[in-house]
């Protein structure tokens, strides 16, 4: 017969060792270092992404003297470019740096709404790589689907 106890107590049996409180604390410690260093990485994106577009502008300008676009026409469409790349890569960065100091803090003064801050994060991470993956295959089979339509056109 099946039994009326609610999901909350069945979970709050839920039991961390102290194997499983050590493997959640170096994972959280790793992700941290390659949040951080992923932070550093997009700084100096951010960076040169600036310096090469305006380089990118002054070069488009003096190649061409009457150019058929506009100059910053070829700079806008870099910057645009490299801000989406920046976005795309920033977001999945932050929610790994959120449940690493979450998850560090959890696991060092035993608070469990930081470890369940932590592990939303977390399922946001994967949620997002998941949704991103999911585009990402749906436009490599667009694209697939337009090279076969293409090989049989010609």
């Amino acid at each position: 017969m099946e039994s009326n106890m609610p999901l909350d107590s069945e979970i709050h049996a839920l039991e961390i060792t102290s194997e499983s409180r050590d493997y959640l604390l170096t994972t959280a410690k790793w992700g941290r270092f390659i949040a951080i260093i992923g932070f550093v990485f997009m700084g100096l994106f951010l960076l040169v992404m600036i310096f090469a577009g305006s380089a990118f502008s002054m070069a488009m300008s003096e190649l061409d003297s009457q150019p058929a676009l506009p100059a910053g026409v070829g700079a806008g469409v870099m910057m645009a470019y490299g801000v989406f790349v920046f976005a795309i890569t920033l977001v999945p960065l932050y929610y790994l740096y959120t449940f690493s100091t979450k998850t560090i803090r959890a696991v060092n003064s035993s608070n469990t709404e930081d470890l369940t801050d932590g592990l939303k994060n977390l399922k946001s991470l994967f949620k997002f790589y998941g949704i991103f993956m999911a585009i990402m295959l749906g436009l490599y089979g667009l694209i697939f689907i337009g090279g076969m339509l293409g090989a049989l056109a010609s």
